[in-house]
């Protein structure tokens, strides 16, 4: 007999039952506000490469996150470094994430039309970022590739696009120091409608 008279006594596994459930949208709003703060730390930790997309989502089935991020950078993650940007994004989350990574040109082609734009706010930018990175990792190689543009004279087209990046080049060595052996211009095959220049940063040349 228990004080007060009878009490109905309600099993563990049944009382179990009874505790409220977790509201799926509050523990997707919860993992939202903490993906925000994860997000701010990869842009962080990944500097001077760029996150343009971090998306989340639930795994069907499953207690676990499934994301996608999308960063700018021309060579590919290592397992480890892949295995390690995972880790850090669960972590700050509190759930395990299963990450998909996915990388995007680091810089989009640069327009040079006149010898002005040998002096622009976009090639400068650019070439701040190359430098940054291999300042950062001096191993790796930047490579200038240009391609012969409509908008030169037929005759001429092959000479200009090759002056186009010898002029890139010569900034890159006189301006941020890389030395030239880490330079590597390449003329790809057929013919743009400006007359650009991609330039990658990337491992092993």
């Amino acid at each position: 007999m228990q004080a007060g008279g009878l009490k109905p006594v309600v099993p563990a596994t049944i009382a179990a039952l009874t505790q409220p459930k977790p509201d799926p949208k509050k523990e997707m709003e919860a993992a939202s506000q903490a993906l925000g703060v994860a997000a701010a730390s990869v842009e962080r930790l990944l500097s001077p490469y760029r996150v343009t997309e971090f998306y989340l989502g639930r795994k069907h089935g499953s207690a676990g996150l499934a994301g996608l991020i999308k960063v700018r950078r021309d060579s590919p993650f290592t397992p480890d470094e892949a295995l390690w940007l995972e880790k850090m994004v669960s972590d700050s989350l509190g759930l395990p994430v299963a990450l998909h990574i996915e990388t995007l040109p680091l810089l989009d082609p640069i327009t040079l039309a006149d010898e002005a734009s040998y002096a622009s706010d976009e090639l400068m930018g650019a070439l701040r970022t190359v430098s940054d990175i291999h300042s950062r990792q001096p191993s790796f190689m930047v490579r200038i590739e240009t391609r012969q543009s409509s908008a030169d004279g037929a005759k001429a087209r092959k000479k200009l696009a090759l002056e186009r990046a010898e002029k890139v080049k010569a900034i890159l060595v006189e301006r941020h120091g890389i030395h030239p052996e880490n330079i590597i211009i390449t003329t790809a095959p057929g013919r743009s409608d400006a007359p650009a220049v991609n330039i990658r940063v990337v491992s092993g040349g």
